[in-house]
């Protein structure tokens, strides 16, 4: 778990986590999930800012991209944020921040006589504004968003041809690949990796599972409940029997919520 020291917010509040998956421990290999975020104010609000990848279980280094890569989005992002309450900011930002994450790939690699494939990991951004929201996602994993009146998928995993194939950050395409999605004012949202897709989604239906969902939000939008014992909580159902048989995969879910009242 990473956080950012602007986490404290009036106005939103995050909780995310990533852990081991069972398969993993067995190895004694690490997680290779990575996550971080932000609350960051933005003229009169308040904007919440989530990035998540997941390394690639093929590649040797993915653990390491999976960390470049959110680390240098957020710092990316940030400064186009914090610039100006009118400082525009659109899709293009977002296309930058990626090109700029792969970017920070490759010279790690050339550093190190790597291959840049060799750190491959999946990315997912979501950028929720006071009356706007952004998003990027390149691979597998997905982000929900709920509204006053709707549930949705904003991106739902991206998947090739066969079982298990997905893209990754590294590819030298990766813009071409990219979705970037620009959509209204969401009132809670949740990025998950590919370790949790068969608990949060309803692959029948193709949308949402929302009894997942709306606890977990309920919870994080709740002021009643302190973020610590949330956070605690989301570590514990994360590493949990009930997910653990359902997955042996790393999981991470980032989930934020905006306070009321």
């Amino acid at each position: 778990m990473r956080e950012d020291r602007h986490i404290v917010g009036r106005r939103w509040r995050i909780i995310g986590d990533s852990v081991v998956g069972s398969s993993h421990r067995k190895t004694s290999s690490p997680c290779q999930d990575a996550n971080r975020w932000s609350i960051i104010a933005r003229g009169s609000g308040e904007v919440a800012l989530a990035v998540l990848a997941d390394g690639a279980g093929s590649a040797r280094w993915s653990r390491q991209g999976a960390a470049i890569a959110t680390r240098t989005v957020l710092r990316v992002l940030k400064p186009c944020i914090t610039d100006s309450e009118n400082a525009a900011f659109d899709a293009n930002v977002l296309r930058a921040a990626i090109e700029t994450a792969r970017e920070t790939l490759v010279r790690a690699a050339e550093k190190r006589r790597r291959c840049v494939s060799e750190y491959a990991c999946t990315l997912l951004i979501l950028v929720a504004m006071p009356d706007a929201t952004f998003a990027a996602h390149i691979g597998d994993g997905a982000i929900v968003a709920e509204n006053e009146d709707s549930l949705e998928v904003l991106s739902w995993p991206m998947q090739g041809e066969y079982a298990n194939v997905t893209s990754f950050l590294t590819a030298h395409d990766v813009l071409e690949n990219a979705r970037i999605i620009d959509t209204r004012r969401v009132e809670r949202f949740a990025l998950f990796s590919d370790g949790m897709q068969h608990l949060a989604l309803d692959y029948g239906e193709r949308c949402a599972f929302k009894p997942f969902f709306e606890p977990m939000f309920a919870a994080v939008a709740d002021r009643t409940y302190e973020r610590a014992h949330l956070q605690s909580a989301l570590r514990s159902y994360l590493d949990s029997p009930t997910v653990n048989e359902r997955t042996d995969d790393d999981k991470t879910l980032l989930l934020g919520a905006r306070l009321h009242g």
